[in-house]
């Protein structure tokens, strides 16, 4: 019997200190509020409608960086009271992660949860939050969603992307939302670039490029392509997702890969995309190297092209790696220029070789004045630096006659050729 009652209360004790420990996991430290761990188990209890807000305090990595990590403890606490004080008895507040918090309200409805993040902007817009001797304005963003179960807070997420798209305080889920689709089809193809690449169905097409001083197809553009259900996929299909999941560097490398061998037995020149991404990439000139050594390809026969354009806040790693690329002997081009990313002054700092006028310019060359002036003052600037011109979008003989006349050097479009997994049917072609 004694031995019996010892054992209980081993069992008994132990069951104390896995529930005190079980507890414990499911509340912050910090701000003692119920954790992420709560809220699940919050949503296992009961599949009741409820309203979720999550939200976000703005720029607050600012203020660690500024009075410090203590200070920002101390901030998310006070953070934390002037919230708590604003919630009904049906309301619970959950610390989700990092600045992030999460309200719900069970059986609440949509404008209920709105009408108390307003009355919550209202109060720190009066007053600041008191934080280790300082006083500091705080503002948050959140997003809203309604319904049951965990994926409130997916919901939520999306709303909450949505509201700082829009420079919004709040704003409510929708499953039509533009963002809602947009981000399905992220998702969509991500799963299908995985399989894609598995399956070698990134394939390289070639673009001719007419030289209007010779009157030759002297130059190619590599254009990658995604093979899926028997059919060929635009790049601007699968270039978003590919970025968000850290996929456009080894495409890039496809792209350079596939181009390289393709010429690698002419004199043609040729030029490959590259993203900002791809520059910042310390392995990627070393890489490049690499593949004119086993091609043995002259490098001034290629052009790498700065897919997303020459924006103003440009990482300074991505200059550097521009100069190591022309350091090897190759070239740099510019594309879509004269959108609104287009900065003189960066082209200055990258020594640009040919400046490609967007198509959103070439295609009404032949019934837009404003058009021709703009084109002509991109054609002003490249001669003086030196960089030759390429039009984009030339789609028939009337606009590659304006751009014969505007001595513009290259032409590119459907008129002089369509891309093609082959190089052959223009090599050395004469101009129409």
């Amino acid at each position: 019997m004694l031995l019996r009652k010892k054992a209980t209360d081993i069992l008994n004790g132990a069951a104390t200190v896995l529930t005190f420990a079980s507890n414990r996991k499911k509340i912050d430290p910090l701000t003692k509020l119920r954790n992420v761990y709560a809220l699940k188990k919050e949503f296992s209890k009961t599949d009741a409608k409820s309203v979720l807000a999550l939200i976000n305090i703005d720029r607050f990595s600012g203020v660690n960086a500024t009075y410090g990590i203590d200070i920002g403890d101390t901030l998310l606490c006070e953070f934390c009271n002037v919230i708590k004080k604003n919630i009904p008895k049906n309301g619970k507040l959950y610390r989700y992660h990092g600045d992030e918090f999460i309200i719900l309200l069970k059986g609440g409805k949509v404008h209920h949860l709105a009408e108390m993040l307003t009355q919550i902007e209202g109060y720190l817009t009066l007053a600041p939050i008191h934080a280790g001797g300082f006083d500091i304005r705080v503002s948050f963003s959140s997003g809203i969603s309604f319904g049951s179960g965990e994926i409130l807070i997916k919901e939520a997420s999306t709303a909450l992307m949505q509201a700082r798209a829009d420079k919004a305080r709040f704003r409510v889920y929708s499953p039509n939302s533009e963002l809602e689709k947009k981000l399905g089809r992220i998702f969509f193809w991500q799963s299908k670039l995985k399989d894609a690449m598995a399956e070698e169905r990134l394939v390289a097409y070639y673009q001719p490029m007419l030289n209007n001083k010779t009157g030759d197809i002297d130059k190619f553009e590599s254009l990658i392509r995604l093979r899926y259900d028997n059919k060929i996929v635009m790049p601007m299909e699968f270039l978003e997702a590919a970025k968000e999941c850290g996929m456009l560097g080894a495409i890039t490398r496809i792209a350079i890969s596939d181009t390289f061998r393709k010429f690698a037995k002419t004199k043609h020149s040729f030029s490959v995309n590259i993203t900002e991404q791809d520059l910042l990439d310390k392995k990627f000139v070393t890489y490049i190297e690499k593949k004119l050594e086993l091609n043995k390809i002259e490098p001034f026969r290629v052009y790498f092209e700065l897919l997303e354009g020459i924006s103003t806040d440009v990482a300074t790693g991505c200059i550097g790696a521009l100069k190591e690329i022309k350091k090897l002997g190759c070239k740099i081009s510019v594309d879509d220029f004269g959108t609104e990313h287009s900065n003189f002054r960066r082209l200055l700092e990258l020594d640009v070789d040919l400046i490609k006028i967007d198509g959103g310019f070439i295609k009404n060359l032949d019934t837009c004045d404003v058009s021709q002036k703009i084109v002509r003052a991109i054609m002003g600037f490249a001669n003086s630096i030196g960089a030759k011109t390429a039009a984009e979008f030339v789609h028939s003989a009337k606009i590659q006659q304006i751009v014969k006349e505007m001595e513009i050097d290259y032409s590119q479009g459907y008129y002089i050729g369509v891309p093609s997994l082959e190089i052959g049917a223009y090599s050395g072609e004469v101009a129409r």
